[in-house]
């Protein structure tokens, strides 16, 4: 009996103690309740805390969570709840387009994780499980086919029994390690905090007041077609830095122990350290944050952030890209190249955390699953003896299998991890690899487990800290150091410094300590790792590429950049040695480093206490001058070895420095507005020019160090002599000879604003060659543009060159104009292009 004028599609009958109820849903999805005598109950709160002895019903508060996940508003048509949900909580729907699917019971949030499965051509009409939940049966309308789908519930059910039968039980050799680690260290394993974030320049409003502060030079002419052809070009010769202090796992060997890969920035990265060489691929368009390396060396996959990031597989001895992959959303967190490298599985940042297994042949999508929602995933390994691979992370452990061929519908199954050992306490995995066939996670408080299937089978206290990486070894058929025995091994680099191999019997073979290794780590955090015979590859969190040969125990650094400390960290910093081939380059990381251009390492580095703004070399290299972010000017010696001055000149931070060609002044402009001139041998304040409305981001000099140019963050082009008076009638100065190009307005850069202004971006640093010939520009996007010095007029020729993730903080070109450097701010990257002129 209903009151409703529809057909009644479905009823329930729930025995509660007292009395029997009904519930039933109309095809206008209205929920009525009715006791056994008929009668309608009015008030959905009596029956509130009833039990349902089944659940068909589409609508209600279990099952809530259907339709704030059905993003295609398509119509559920039935819904069948297993008849074991105490003991495995199963329901199934299906729809209209032939879809079923399986969620959790209940199933209230929403964009809760499910699976599909297809093979029904329209309208499935009804579903129901068999008895004992072996089996799910469906029926379609349109196509008049019963399929008959087999579950694991008996099999979960027999797991599930299994362990409690044992009852916990530890084994004989277990012993119950306390966990203790504080919470906020989860934030630091966690890949969605990654800051898909442009500078806030992006968002300022520009002033075009600055083009009233301008005026043609008196004997410029015109340039014409021919004297403005552009012949020159720039050739990306060498990337200074790795990205290891926020990503992880994301190095490894390539073809040999000679070529090892990486990134930073936009750049993917192979170096063969022994020729010291480096290939290139610089087709992402946003920060790389996860790589693989295909088992046999040849190619490599990459993964950006970003609203539509790209997969792109390229190859590792050219640089070219041989296939882009667009899937994901927000960004790519993970990415492994399957057993033989037939498959590349990839993990998204969007909410579902979705996996997708494409082709790597062909790029085309094979199979898809969902981690779920409200986790974080901190790693992904896959199996090297089968398709097997495993997700972790806060609360997760999941093995995933690819579909047998009786599958339909391209979804991955997979089945939670269970911790079956009582001693083991702590339940966020932070690292993952494969011992053999069997996975072992790295645990938040130090300890590695190792999974038979999917149950927790032996644990060890392996660091004193995290484990924050694990790398499988591949199984080797002599006797090494890295391989004791014959059998599988992994090992296992920890927040402690520590690196160690074991056997597959969690016994350590071998061991190593970067915290007192020579040359010696800044922050000795191991990051990632990767073996390939006797040479071992360790990134640290100080953004360090080590090679270990581990029968030796020999240490050779062969990357180190600038990196974040504790908090974010920009690389803000960059002056060229006037005379021979070295630059200098500053960070908030407090490092000042000094670089050798010619042999690609660093030379120096040397640690201060403060975050650094700016800094600049003396016009004969002999002092460099550093700005600090709380005001102070530390001037050093030319090999970082001697700090001569340390004095404090502002109580806001110093942007920008720069010495008068002739060595006798030393300027600084800070963000309160002010520009400070100095005496360059005692570094006594001479005068103080003021006049801007905002932080001074830029300084030039004349050639005959008598003026200054002055620019501002709200692109204010100021004019002053060395006394530090305010020139203001433009004509008097129309016609000075500036020593540098450096501030980012001006008549020599007019054209480039009217063409970057139509592509809605800015200039945020700019340089010309010391012989008039050329101006680099970089952008807020990222890219360095190239053109002929001067360039007055829109329309002139260029060439653009992409690769920084982020706004471009510093260009400039080398002393004898045949290189010119670049840094990203956020993405810490040194570039180094090499000039290449016509012959």
């Amino acid at each position: 009996t209903t009151n409703t004028s529809d057909k009644v599609i479905a009823s329930r009958k729930i025995d509660k103690l007292k009395d029997l109820c009904i519930q039933s849903c109309s095809l206008s999805y209205e929920l009525l309740y009715w006791n056994i005598n008929g009668n309608k109950i009015d008030s959905s709160t009596v029956v509130k805390d009833a039990w349902w002895s089944t659940w068909t019903i589409p609508i209600g508060w279990p099952v809530q969570g259907l339709w704030s996940n059905n993003d295609d508003n398509v119509e559920i048509t039935a819904v069948a709840r297993s008849h074991s949900y105490n003991d495995i909580p199963v329901l199934a729907t299906a729809d209209e387009f032939g879809r079923v699917r399986i969620y959790n019971y209940p199933c209230l949030v929403d964009g809760a994780p499910d699976k599909c499965y297809r093979g029904h051509s329209n309208n499935v009409t009804n579903l129901k499980f068999s008895h004992d939940d072996a089996y799910c049966i469906t029926i379609g309308a349109v196509d008049k086919s019963i399929y008959i789908w087999k579950t694991d519930i008996l099999d979960e059910i027999r797991e599930t029994q299994s362990i409690a039968l044992r009852g916990n039980k530890l084994n004989k050799d277990d012993k119950t390690i306390v966990s203790s680690y504080d919470n906020s260290e989860l934030v630091e394993f966690n890949i969605s905090n990654y800051s898909y974030v442009k500078s806030l320049a992006d968002v300022r409003k520009f002033s075009k007041d600055w083009l009233g502060s301008i005026r043609e030079p008196t004997n410029y002419k015109d340039f014409n077609e021919n004297n403005n052809i552009l012949h020159t070009c720039l050739e990306l010769n060498y990337v200074y830095g790795y990205r290891g202090w926020d990503c992880r796992n994301n190095i490894g060997y390539a073809e040999n122990c000679q070529s090892i890969v990486y990134h930073i920035a936009n750049v993917g990265i192979v170096f063969n350290y022994s020729k010291n060489i480096q290939v290139h691929n610089y087709d992402h368009k946003n920060d790389i944050i996860c790589l693989s390396i295909h088992p046999y060396g040849h190619s490599i996959v990459t993964g950006e952030i970003g609203d539509d990031p790209k997969l792109i597989i390229w190859d590792s001895n050219t640089g070219v890209t041989i296939k882009s992959i667009l899937f994901h959303k927000r960004g790519i967190s993970h990415v492994k190249f399957g057993i033989n490298g037939t498959n590349i599985i990839s993990i998204g940042l969007d909410d579902d955390h979705t996996i997708a297994v494409h082709n790597s042949l062909s790029g085309n999508l094979t199979y898809t699953g969902k981690c779920g929602r409200g986790i974080h995933i901190f790693g992904m390994a896959t199996s090297l003896l089968d398709n097997r691979f495993a997700t972790c992370g806060n609360n997760h452990i999941k093995f995933w299998d690819f579909p047998n061929n009786l599958s339909t519908g391209g979804e991955l199954s997979s089945k939670t991890g269970i911790y079956s050992i009582k001693a083991i306490t702590c339940i966020v995995p932070v690292s993952l690899g494969y011992l053999g066939n069997d996975a072992v996670t790295g645990m938040i408080d130090g300890t590695i487990i190792l999974w038979k299937d999917r149950l927790s089978n032996k644990f060890k206290l392996a660091h004193s800290g995290p484990v924050t990486s694990i790398c499988s070894l591949v199984v080797s058929k002599k006797n090494t150091p890295e391989t004791s025995e014959i059998g599988p091994r992994i090992a296992t680099g920890g927040k402690d410094g520590f690196i160690h191999i074991w056997n597959e019997h969690l016994e350590i073979t071998w061991t190593l300590d970067m915290n007192s290794s020579t040359p010696l780590s800044i922050i000795p955090i191991i990051q990632a790792l990767d073996v390939r015979n006797n040479h071992m590859l360790i990134g640290t969190k100080s953004s360090e590429l080590y090679d270990i040969n581990i029968d030796t125990n020999e240490i050779n650094r062969l990357i180190i950049g600038h990196y974040n400390d504790v908090s974010s960290s920009e690389l803000n910093g960059l002056s060229i040695h006037p005379n021979i081939q070295k630059f200098v380059t500053c960070c908030d990381d407090m490092t000042v480093r000094l670089w050798d251009s010619k042999v690609k390492i660093q030379a120096e580095i040397i640690q201060l206490d403060s975050k650094l703004r700016c800094i600049c070399f003396s016009p004969e290299g002999d002092q460099i001058a550093v700005g600090t972010v709380d005001g102070r000017l530390k001037v050093l010696s030319s090999d970082l070895s001697i700090i001569i001055k340390d004095l404090s000149i502002s109580l806001s931070e110093i942007q920008v420095l720069k010495y008068s060609p002739n060595g006798l002044y030393l300027c600084l402009g800070c963000s309160d507005c002010s520009i400070y001139i100095l005496d360059a041998s005692m570094y006594s304040c001479l005068s103080k020019c003021s006049g801007h409305s905002s932080a001074i981001c830029n300084i030039d000099f004349s050639i005959d160090s008598m003026f200054i140019v002055s620019c501002s963050k709200s692109l204010e082009l100021f004019y002053w002599t060395i006394q530090g008076h305010q020139i203001k009638s433009i004509n008097d100065i129309k016609d000075i000879k500036l020593y540098s190009l450096n501030c980012i307005v001006g008549w020599a850069l007019k054209g480039i604003w009217e063409d970057k202004s139509k592509e809605n971006c800015h200039i945020t640093t700019a340089d010309k060659s010391s012989d008039n010939e050329l101006i680099a520009v970089g952008d807020n996007n990222g890219v360095i543009t190239l053109y002929k010095y001067p360039c007055p007029k829109a329309g002139a020729p260029y060439r653009e060159y992409k690769g920084h993730s982020d706004a471009v903080r510093e260009v400039r070109f080398s002393s004898d104009n045949k290189y010119l450097f670049s840094i990203g701010g956020i993405d810490k990257s040194i570039f180094q292009y090499e000039i290449k002129s016509p012959k």
